[in-house]
């Protein structure tokens, strides 16, 4: 999997902890560290206000975010032991809940982490920079899950955010699948990943699905939606071979259209810069 790693602070634990899994033993495990079309982002720092901030813009990619802080027990308790432990504690609640996930690395950060921010998701994984009971593949082991379970919720909470925002405006099953299907290409777009196979399925569904195509031009307006599916519907046309008669909406050939095709990943270019790590 594709992995941005993002260190908001550099003293030498956070530096250490991440060429662990930026290595090449990472890389054979199936970690593969990139700039951009990352499938997740790793933000390493401490608990503190730079690295509230980082993670506040990274979340806006919409791209699923793990953070650690790699001397995370005594940066929280320094956070909210000092001069300002209210302002301490919003950062902290701040930071989870930006995240997906927190790694902590031990039970007494995660107790803490949990007695301040109730909601947030986290994961124990012992530091071995800081300690000699666990071993570096043992760690690259336990993150590559960690990523993997990091990635599966964050895109079933999209699915369930996507469907119910369909629900709200449409009560036709099939007419909502291809709502759902437009939906969930713009999320991709936003991402700056997505793939051929995604646009064939949506063709494919556009093809085979019957709807009221009036009834469809009100839903998705109610959406927001309507000025993204005229471009996508360009986009179908050129890349999937959609033809006019299936298409819902007239296609426009705009700047939006060209954000679509350069958010489109090249599969063949994409493999060759991974196994070239």
């Amino acid at each position: 999997m594709k992995v941005s790693f993002v260190i908001t602070t550099t003293p030498a634990l956070n530096q250490v902890f991440a060429s662990i899994l930026q290595g090449e033993d990472g890389h054979r495990a199936g970690i593969v560290p990139v700039d951009n079309g990352a499938d997740i982002i790793h933000v390493i720092g401490r608990w503190d206000e730079r690295s509230m901030k980082v993670i506040k813009e990274e979340k806006k990619k919409n791209i699923p975010t793990v953070f650690s802080s790699c001397d995370g027990l005594s940066s929280i308790c320094s956070m909210i032991s000092g001069n300002a432990p209210i302002c301490g504690r919003r950062i902290i609640r701040r930071i989870t809940n930006s995240a997906t996930v927190v790694h902590v690395c031990g039970s007494k950060e995660e107790d803490l982490v949990r007695s301040i921010a109730k909601d947030v998701h986290t994961c124990v994984i012992a530091n071995p920079t800081i300690t000699s009971a666990i071993k570096d593949n043992d760690v690259i082991t336990n993150f590559t899950k960690l990523y993997e379970k990091t990635i599966l919720l964050h895109e079933q909470q999209v699915d369930t955010n996507i469907k119910s925002k369909v629900a709200n405006v449409c009560s036709d099953d099939k007419m909502a699948s291809i709502c759902r299907g437009i939906l969930h290409v713009q999320y991709w777009v936003r991402r700056g990943n997505l793939t051929i196979e995604e646009l064939r399925t949506l063709s494919s569904l556009m093809v085979k699905t019957p709807y009221d195509e009036d009834k469809f031009m009100t839903v998705i307006k109610k959406l927001g939606i309507a000025g993204f599916t005229s471009s996508l519907i360009s986009v179908l046309s050129e890349k999937t071979g959609l033809t006019e008669g299936f298409m819902p909406i007239k296609p426009s050939d705009d700047k939006r259209a060209k954000s679509i095709r350069q958010a489109i990943i090249v599969e063949n270019k994409e493999n060759d810069k991974a196994n070239s790590l």
